[in-house]
């Protein structure tokens, strides 16, 4: 795919990856996918729509960030990519989120402001980066941690967008949950 032929080349996909699996047991992103990877398969979504796609995360051989304040759940990636791409549009999607696709992920881009999906906080788009890491830090400033993602979405007055495919919100949390979810992918 050629960058002309991608949406939104200026934007940037933001696969996050850094959380310590601590339900599941084992780091989800190396969950055996298809033939490849949650995290794998992830990157590919996000490539289909971005210019670039970055892993908030530590893996090998891939375009990686590491958090600048770890341990602040989703938004330590989240920050950690505004900081550093602020001069670009940040599409975050969770490593643990395998249903949504390329195609529903277009709906935020169309929208073009900051929004997300009404059955979720995440996937997201935030356009401002700048606007973004302020949000952030001022949240964790005035000690703003539970429920960070939907505290950050009314901060930044994010849009959300109905979207009726509830299969593209399965979140992978447990080895139960991915048992019940592996099935539907190999048949």
């Amino acid at each position: 795919m050629t960058e002309s032929s991608i949406p939104w080349a200026g934007c940037i996909g933001i696969v996050l990856a850094g959380g310590q699996s601590r339900r599941m047991g084992r780091d989800k992103a190396l969950l055996e996918y298809g033939a490849s990877t949650l995290l794998r398969h992830q990157v590919d979504t996000l490539a289909q729509i971005c210019g670039r796609v970055v892993v908030s995360g530590d893996y090998a051989g891939y375009d990686c960030l590491r958090d600048i304040r770890p341990g602040m759940g989703p938004l330590s990636g989240m920050h950690a990519a505004a900081k550093r791409f602020s001069a670009h549009a940040l599409l975050f999607l969770p490593v643990d989120m395998p249903a949504m696709t390329a195609p529903a992920l277009r709906k935020l881009l169309a929208h073009g402001g900051p929004c997300h999906f009404d059955r979720q906080p995440l996937p997201c788009l935030f356009p401002d980066a700048p606007a973004l890491a302020t949000a952030i830090e001022n949240m964790w400033h005035f000690g703003e941690a539970g429920n960070a993602v939907h505290a950050l979405h009314r901060a930044m007055a994010s849009q959300m967008l109905v979207f009726s495919e509830a299969m593209a919100f399965e979140n992978i949390n447990t080895p139960e949950h991915w048992k019940r979810f592996k099935p539907s992918i190999e048949s």
